[in-house]
């Protein structure tokens, strides 16, 4: 308990001929949730994106968010 630091997050569910709001509770609120965690732990997280592979602008961003709280 206690060594873990950083939380990597790449998980989602990607499916074009499915609606928005089959996509949401995996995608929106599952995030939400890492993201929580994180803060409430005050973990790092590193979060994927497929917007890349989705023929996205390939910029990374790499600056780190600053825990608030």
């Amino acid at each position: 308990a206690g060594a873990l630091r950083r939380v990597y997050h790449n998980a989602a569910v990607v499916n074009s001929a499915l609606p928005y709001a089959r996509l949401r509770g995996a995608n929106v609120i599952g995030t939400r949730n890492v993201v929580e965690l994180c803060l409430r732990h005050r973990l790092e997280l590193v979060h994927v994106s497929t917007m890349g592979v989705c023929g996205g602008s390939g910029v990374r961003d790499e600056r780190p968010v600053p825990l608030h709280g």
